[in-house]
């Protein structure tokens, strides 16, 4: 089972909900507004001079539903990473409550 977490540009929100709901991903913790940089973009502070912020998700998938999500997500990530985007993968040994 692996967990992930995304950061992603508040622009490309809805383009990533919709990949949730295409992968029926319907379990999930999404932070609504993170500020800070990530590496070949401009900072996004939610201010005048640096505007834009991130949303963060965090989820769970078994590993033959994360192979699936993972191929949908390469189609895109050559283009979400000039705007912000960054996703991490950690393998996960149990898991207790919520759905299984």
């Amino acid at each position: 089972m692996k967990q992930i977490e995304v950061v992603i540009f508040m622009g490309l929100q809805d383009q990533f909900q919709e990949i949730l709901e295409e992968q029926k991903v319907d379990e999930y913790f999404m932070v609504p507004k993170v500020i800070g940089k990530l590496r070949g973009t401009d900072p996004k502070l939610d201010t005048h001079i640096w505007p834009g912020y991130f949303v963060n998700y965090k989820f769970c998938l078994d590993d033959k539903k994360y192979e699936s999500f993972r191929k949908k997500i390469e189609k895109n990530k050559d283009t979400w990473i000039h705007e912000g985007f960054l996703l991490t993968v950690k393998e996960i040994e149990e898991r207790c409550g919520g759905c299984s």
